[in-house]
């Protein structure tokens, strides 16, 4: 950026919108300079949508293209991503394949099976840039996102060493844990790359129901980006957009979890807990992260794109405020409706930006009533005669759902005194 000096000095309110004027103009250019990955290994018109709406908000989208474990006969096997590579071409950004390697694969990296992992990798680049070119893109490089063992990183190391001779001239890139950074191997081994995808996130899978769990240490990130930076190689730092659903036991045991895809329902006498990655301490470590610590210092990469219908990631609304470095506004109005005879239908619409698909809201009503219900999906409770807690999926930023409904005795009239969120 080329900076001019001008003679003339603003005052007072010319000043001011001076400066709010090239605050914004900083702001924007700070957003579109972050990177997302596009995680889903099922592309549907939502998908496409998104990937346009984010066009003006990214330098870059990362796409997963193939995921890659081991064979029962002990081999590599591959599964493609059927990506909607035209939509890509129509959103006009920069895109990198990522190949996602299990931790199953980690017998393919001793020094005998080397060579053939790094030719059977190659190969799946090759399919994914074939592909794309022949819809009429290019891709720009390659990223393996492997979670390898801190013991096995010099033998990672001589994989991707090779792996980069194989696929030049196109760039490699990898995924790297901070755990990482306590090893003996790991300058070497982030120098064997292009660039680097510094994951401040994970889960620490809990023993129990009422573990503390978080996706984020945040009093630790800034000293993992200060070993980046003595490293002296490229990097971005991946920061969090989704949840997970964590699933016990009648005994409170973590049985297991889900990050995408459909709900899976606890057993008989089990408890279900959402965590999902917190807008506001994100927002403030942006912030942050928005001031280049070093030349290393590449900035942010969002894990993952916000789509419709996605309910354990943020919506676009929440994502676009985050990276502004704000909490997205919350704001849930309810509406009673008389649609049939006898009912009061209760609408909950969201005025804000950003929801779960487990919030949770106080109603407070007048008047006197026979009997109440939820629709399906919520779950209503009553405190007393004239006050319920409503939990249930938010309705999307901008969007309005039929969340129960009311029957006053005697046809009495009824009101909605107030909406309150609850933690």
């Amino acid at each position: 950026m080329r900076w001019h000096t001008f003679n003339a000095r603003p005052s007072g309110p010319a000043a001011s919108a001076v400066i709010v004027c090239l605050w914004l103009v900083l702001a924007a250019s700070a957003h579109a300079a972050d990177a997302i990955y596009i995680w889903q290994q099922k592309w549907t018109p939502a998908v496409a949508s998104a990937a346009w709406e984010f066009r003006e908000q990214t330098s870059a989208y990362l796409v997963l293209t193939s995921t890659v474990s081991m064979a029962p006969d002990n081999t590599l096997s591959r599964r493609d991503v059927a990506v909607d590579w035209p939509a890509l071409v129509r959103a006009g950004r920069p895109v990198e394949a990522v190949l996602r390697c299990g931790v199953d694969t980690m017998p393919a990296l001793t020094a005998e099976r080397r060579e053939a992992t790094a030719r059977y990798l190659a190969a799946a680049w090759q399919a994914s840039r074939d592909a794309a070119a022949a819809k009429g893109l290019v891709l720009t490089g390659l990223q393996i996102d492997l979670d390898c063992p801190t013991s096995r990183l010099a033998d990672y190391r001589a994989l991707l060493q090779r792996l980069a001779t194989l696929i030049a001239p196109a760039p490699l890139s990898i995924t790297a844990l901070p755990d990482w950074q306590r090893s003996e191997h790991y300058d070497t081994l982030v120098a064997a790359t292009a660039y680097y995808v510094l994951q401040v996130h994970a889960l620490e899978r809990p023993a129990t129901a009422d573990d503390a769990v978080r996706l984020i240490p945040y009093e630790r990130v800034a000293g993992w980006r200060q070993r980046a930076d003595r490293a002296a190689v490229p990097y971005r730092i991946a920061l969090p957009t989704y949840g997970y659903r964590l699933v016990f036991d009648a005994e409170k045991h973590f049985l297991g979890l889900t990050a995408e895809g459909p709900r899976v329902a606890p057993p008989p006498g089990g408890s279900e807990r959402l965590l999902f990655a917190d807008p506001a301490a994100i927002a403030t470590l942006v912030t942050t992260l928005r001031r280049p610590s070093s030349a290393a210092d590449r900035g942010i990469v969002w894990f993952r794109l916000p789509v419709v219908g996605d309910d354990l990631n943020w919506p676009a609304a929440a994502l676009h405020a985050v990276q502004a470095g704000r909490q997205p506004t919350v704001d849930f109005r309810g509406d009673l409706r008389a649609e049939q005879p006898g009912l009061q239908d209760l609408w909950i619409a969201n005025h804000g930006e950003t929801g779960s698909p487990a919030q949770t809201v106080r109603v407070s009503l007048s008047g006197r009533l026979e009997h109440a219900d939820a629709m399906a999906s919520y779950r209503l409770e009553a405190t007393d005669d004239q006050t319920y807690v409503l939990t249930g999926p938010a309705p999307p930023p901008g969007s309005r759902t039929h969340a129960a409904w009311f029957r006053p005795v005697a046809d009495t009239p009824i009101t909605l005194t107030s909406i309150e969120l609850l933690p």
